[in-house]
């Protein structure tokens, strides 16, 4: 399976800016919806050689949330050895990304944590690590608008302006909620 690392120099710092942005924008899109608790694999489908315009999809990944930390990543990571690396054919698995990627062609950029909040005014929160390091960390409102939108690397939004904020302190440390999402991102990098 390829990961983001493919493109990072066609890229640049620019258009990884831009990758980040949008996904910002597609996990706040995809945590106003319901049922998709759960962790969760980002892919980037990149554009037809002709084309402009490239697909970001994410699949689901079931798993078992009230096991202790350490038996919770291994069964993750079992999972996905035995799935050989790539989370798109877990066993059981989401296949949504089928109807888009059939060919399985897209790199994956990283996985995050999706989850409901006993807030009646939060609707989901979703945390993920991309294969380059960056954090991003997003809480939904009922109404579908993000609350908390932030990216540990600068990104740009569609206003052109260049962001960057601090989720280091979510994202760092032994034992925090990134603690499983890290050691994933680890084994599919």
């Amino acid at each position: 399976m390829r990961t983001l690392h493919h493109l990072t120099e066609q890229l640049g710092d620019e258009g990884l800016a831009r990758l980040r942005g949008l996904l910002l924008v597609r996990l706040v899109q995809a945590g106003g919806g319901s049922g998709n608790d759960g962790l969760l694999h980002l892919f980037l489908l990149p554009s037809e050689p002709l084309g402009t315009r490239f697909v970001l999809y994410e699949t689901a990944q079931t798993h078992n949330f009230n096991k202790p930390p350490r038996k919770s990543i291994a069964a993750a990571t079992k999972a996905l050895r035995a799935a050989g690396g790539d989370p798109r054919h877990l066993r059981g698995g989401d296949r949504r990304w089928a109807t888009v990627d059939p060919e399985a062609r897209a790199l994956y950029l990283g996985s995050g944590w999706r989850f409901a909040s006993p807030n009646p005014r939060v609707l989901t929160t979703t945390m993920a690590r991309l294969v380059d390091t960056t954090a991003l960390y997003v809480t939904v409102g009922v109404d579908g608008e993000p609350l908390i939108a932030q990216v540990s690397k600068p990104y740009l939004l569609g206003d052109g302006r260049q962001r960057s904020d601090t989720v280091a302190a979510v994202a760092a440390g032994e034992g925090g909620p990134f603690e499983l999402i890290d050691t994933l991102v680890q084994l599919l990098r």
